[in-house]
C-alpha cells in the first residue's frame, strides 16, 4: 500500500500535468481562432477575385477583342493537371482521407492523362501510394505560407499550362465551413471559365 507521502507526490504530479495540459489547450484554442479568422476574412476577397476572373472569361466572345489571354482560351483537352492541397500532418479528423478520396474519385472519372501537383505531405504520400503521376510537390510550408512560396507553386501551374503540358487545370482543396466541417472542393482553375459554368460546378458539389 502506498504511503501518504507517495500519494501526495502522485497528487502533485497529476495536478502539474493538468496545468500543462490546460496551457496546451489554451495555446491550441488561440491558434484555432487565428486560423479560423484568416479563413473567414480572406474568403470575400477570394470570391471577388474569382468573380472578376470569371467575368473576364465572358468578354470577347462577341468579337469585341482581337485576342484573348491564354488563360481565358478554351482548347482541346489532351492532358489534365490537378493541384491537390492537403495538410502536412494528421490529427484533423477525416479531413485528409476525405480530400484524397474526393481527388481519387475525380481522377477515376477522367479519360485523359492526369498529372498531379501536391501541396502538403498527406496528398503527396497518397499520390505515391496510388502510383499517380506527380510532377511536383511542395511540403513544409508552415501555418502561414509566404507569398514567395505560393508564387512558386503558381509558377509551376502556369508554366505547365502555357507550355501545353496540360490543357486544363483543376484545384482540389478543403473549403472551411466551420471547425468540424471542411468540404472537399474540386474547381476548374485554368482556363478561367464564365460565371455560369463556375456556378454549375459549385452547385454540382453542393
Amino acid at each position: 500500500m502506498p504511503t501518504i507521502r507517495q500519494l501526495k507526490r502522485r497528487i502533485t504530479s497529476v495536478q502539474n500535468t493538468a496545468k500543462i495540459t490546460n496551457a496546451l489547450q489554451l495555446v491550441a484554442a488561440s491558434k484555432m481562432r487565428r486560423a479560423q479568422d484568416r479563413a473567414t476574412h480572406g474568403r470575400p476577397y477570394a470570391e471577388k477575385i474569382q468573380s472578376v476572373l470569371s467575368s473576364l472569361a465572358s468578354t470577347g466572345d462577341d468579337g469585341e477583342y482581337d485576342e484573348k489571354h491564354p488563360f481565358l482560351i478554351q482548347r482541346p483537352v489532351k492532358n489534365i493537371g490537378i493541384l491537390h492541397i492537403t495538410p502536412d500532418r494528421g490529427l484533423c479528423g477525416a479531413l485528409n482521407s476525405n480530400l484524397n478520396r474526393e481527388a481519387a474519385s475525380f481522377v477515376s472519372e477522367i479519360n485523359d492523362p492526369v498529372s498531379m501537383v501536391a501541396v502538403g505531405k498527406k496528398g503527396r504520400d497518397f499520390f505515391l501510394r496510388s502510383e499517380l503521376n506527380m510532377t511536383a510537390e511542395f511540403t513544409e510550408l508552415g501555418d502561414y505560407p509566404a507569398l514567395t512560396q505560393t508564387q512558386t507553386i503558381a509558377k509551376v501551374i502556369m508554366e505547365d499550362y502555357l507550355n501545353g503540358l496540360v490543357d486544363k487545370v483543376f484545384i482540389s482543396f478543403g473549403e472551411f465551413i466551420n471547425t468540424v466541417n471542411q468540404q472537399p472542393i474540386i474547381r476548374q482553375l485554368l482556363p478561367v471559365i464564365p460565371p455560369e459554368q463556375a456556378n454549375e460546378q459549385t452547385n454540382e458539389q453542393a
